[in-house]
């Protein structure tokens, strides 16, 4: 492999090499010994100064890669089908990408498209179709390399495509009585140990076309996909020409006339060819280097599966760790993760291949064939956290998250849908222990083991070990999110006549996960500065909030609490007098006041079995108020979301003052909310003007209004000045400092 810090010394002579075969190269093409870049030109100041600019920009340029890129060579990474690249592959690609040969025809590659050819039968031959021209009754297969996989999967389907709907083709094999059949085209697995899947890889060569990525599993610089066909005849059913660089005789020679592309590298085949003679597309050579990075897959795998499991032999009582891919004692879900059954292979696995040495798991028959049975049957292993408060495991969906920091693995993270995963989904969150009935997408970690070195028990361990130390530190904050505590709680407040309050949610916190609106009252002489408050300020969001800490729970329960009111949101901020002091709350616009609520117009828990799958194809809203005072505060039914609270300078609801007060659903006929989430941000909040939404005083929205799910009344409404909108506070970590 390329460990260019372990081989900079050869590294270093080889890419001289290049340089200096490549200078010579040129000198020997050109016989005419013309000298067009003279002394004087090279030493002249704006020439040298150039050239300073160059060095500086390259050291620039250097500096910036090796600080941002993802390092891929490291035993770390794990998050995509990605590692080093070969050190033949990157010198092969910088000796011919020197060259810049462009393998759209061989009038200007004819050397890289000539190496394509090999390539492309290299890859046949490893695959299992026919290479040999000698016998007429078998298809001669042939591939070539393409920009990525995803482009020869294209390929492949438009070629099947073309072939199945050739109206010629297709009359004359009815006319013939020939059996139709559908062409097949398979993507080979990223390796596996199990049987299964062994027969499924012996069994490529009966297929129509195979796409491979040498990108990937050769360990090849990008671009370099490939595809290979098992009947070399399929790469006219996609052929097109240009007079300008296609000839009289390309037919046999040309590579770029067949496919999807046009202009590709000629560099990409010579780093696969020099790859593969180098290190030989065989059992000692690329079948070792593979078969290393999988053994060392289905070890993170072990890790994984047996996280949890303490020096006791016993679970975790706070932390639970679960592989998507079963093991044998689940016996496909009808055994439970958590059952003793499970908890004796997990220790089996803990005591004869994680701790001891590779040596003695690979040579103890048994064992290894149980090893092969164990994970995935590719190099990707998935897994999820959950965690317990009390011994009771969680049962919401959170979204997790990882901090990108210290961490001991760089993985990477899929979204589960139940649209899309279906009962193996289900299956997965009852093993979670998040029950069956948990709704909404799961987040869980990827990890693609693509380097052959971090099979070394030490190493892993320290993955292993640090892995879950990261995980132990992130259940105290899901402690911290999911355990309610007294608190704080803000609420906005609206109308002039009939005071509501409208509470600040969020998704990601407890104590104020609930959307709640409330009709409340406050004394006499704290309503009537408020009233004069808000003629003051006609533009301007007041806000109280409880003094004294509480559970909403409890304050709801009594119905009153002592607060104090702010002009918005209260802020900690240096003290007035001492501006590098402790900072602390300012000071509130009245002395405290007791709240006392009315009713409730709005009570619903935002814990996430309450929420939807997916966003409202309207956008809904509460639509609430007393007399001519109007409000409306957005319906939350998904995360992460943004709170929207208006009170309206005109409205023609149409609807009753008992509807009004008792509050109803009304949806914005011509805001597509499934079509604008997430709203866009800048610096964490919500751009005001945003198209197909455009929250700002003086908006006009036509609305429907619903009641008991019957459409009750439509009409049109306008924002007033006063309004809030937020995304940053309500979709906040709840762990984080607040």
């Amino acid at each position: 492999m390329a460990e260019m810090n372990q081989h900079s010394e050869n590294s270093r002579a080889l890419i001289l090499d290049i340089v200096t075969k490549h200078a010579e190269g040129r000198r020997s093409l050109d016989n005419t010994d013309a000298s067009f870049i003279t002394r004087e030109m090279i030493e002249h100041p704006i020439a040298r100064q150039s050239i300073t600019t160059l060095g500086d920009k390259l050291t620039e340029v250097m500096g910036n890669l090796a600080n941002s890129s993802i390092p891929f060579w490291s035993t770390r990474y794990n998050a995509h089908m990605n590692m080093d690249t070969t050190m033949a592959s990157t010198l092969g690609y910088i000796a011919a990408m020197m060259y810049n040969p462009n393998n759209v025809t061989p009038e200007s590659s004819p050397y890289t498209t000539h190496i394509e050819h090999k390539v492309g039968n290299q890859l046949c031959k490893m695959l299992g179709y026919n290479v040999d021209c000698g016998d007429p009754e078998k298809a001669i297969g042939w591939g070539h390399i393409t920009c990525d996989g995803s482009v020869a999967n294209l390929e492949a389907i438009w070629a099947a495509r073309n072939l199945k709907f050739y109206p010629l083709s297709l009359k004359l094999a009815m006319d013939a009585g020939n059996p139709l059949h559908f062409l097949t085209t398979a993507h080979p697995p990223m390796g596996s140990f199990e049987p299964p899947t062994v027969a499924q890889l012996r069994s490529l060569g009966s297929a129509d076309s195979i796409t491979i990525d040498p990108h990937k599993s050769g360990y090849i610089h990008y671009p370099a996909g490939g595809l290979c066909y098992r009947d070399e005849r399929t790469r006219y059913l996609i052929t097109w020409t240009s007079p300008i660089i296609h000839h009289n005789g390309d037919e046999n020679d040309s590579m770029g006339i067949y496919g999807v592309e046009g202009s590709k590298p000629g560099a990409a085949p010579v780093a696969v060819w020099l790859s593969h003679e180098t290190i030989g597309l065989n059992r000692a050579g690329y079948g070792l280097l593979l078969g290393k990075a999988l053994f060392a897959s289905v070890k993170l795998y072990c890790h994984i599966a047996t996280m949890t499991i303490g020096d006791d032999g016993e679970g975790d009582d706070d932390l639970i760790v679960v592989p998507f891919n079963m093991l044998p004692a689940e016996q496909n879900g009808t055994v439970p993760w958590s059952s003793r059954p499970v908890l004796e292979q997990r220790n089996w696995i803990r005591n004869h291949i994680i701790n001891p040495p590779n040596s003695d798991l690979e040579s103890d028959p048994d064992t290894f064939n149980r090893f092969k049975e164990i994970g995935s049957d590719l190099m990707i292993n998935s897994f999820t956290f959950n965690f317990r408060i009390n011994g009771v495991p969680n049962k919401d969906v959170i979204p997790r998250r990882y901090r990108d920091n210290e961490r001991p693995l760089i993985l990477t993270e899929t979204e589960m849908s139940p649209n899309t995963y279906g009962d193996s989904l289900e299956t997965y969150k009852e093993r979670l222990g998040l029950g069956k009935e948990a709704v909404g997408d799961l987040k869980s970690l990827v990890s693609v083991t693509m380097s052959p070195w971090p099979s070394d028990p030490d190493i892993l361990k320290s993955m292993a070990d640090g892995l879950k130390s990261m995980a132990k530190e992130e259940i105290e904050r899901c402690r911290k999110r999911n355990t309610p505590t007294p608190d704080h709680h803000g609420f906005i407040m609206q109308g002039d006549i009939t005071l509501f309050l409208v509470h600040f949610p969020m998704f990601n916190m407890a104590n104020h996960r609930r959307q709640l609106i409330l009709e409340a009252s406050i004394p006499d002489q704290v309503m009537k500065e408020y009233r004069k408050l808000r003629a003051a300020y006609p533009d301007s969001v007041f806000t109280l909030g409880n003094i004294e800490r509480h559970h909403l729970n409890d304050l709801l329960q009594a119905e009153q609490f002592t607060a104090r009111m702010d002009r918005g949101i209260p802020k900690l901020q240096p003290p007035v007098n001492d501006p590098t002091g402790e900072p602390v709350m300012p000071d509130p616009l009245t002395p405290p006041f007791t709240v006392h609520i009315t009713r409730k117009v709005v009570d619903r828990s935002l814990v996430f079995d309450n929420l939807e799958n997916e966003y409202p194809e309207l956008m809904p809203f509460y639509l609430y108020g007393c007399g001519k005072e109007h409000h409306m505060d957005h319906r939350l039914t998904k995360s992460p979301n943004a709170q929207l609270t208006a009170e309206l300078a005109m409205g023609d609801p149409s609807l009753s003052d008992e509807q009004l007060q008792k509050g109803v659903r009304i949806n914005l006929t011509t805001v597509f909310e499934r079509a604008v989430q997430p709203l866009p941000t800048a610096e964490g909040q919500i751009v005001a003007n945003t198209p197909g939404l455009n929250f700002q005083p003086g908006t006009r929205y036509p609305f429907e209004a619903y009641a008991d799910g019957q459409r009750v009344a439509g009409g049109m409404l306008t924002l007033g000045a006063r309004l809030y909108a937020d995304w940053h506070e309500i979709n906040m970590d709840g762990a984080d400092e607040h």
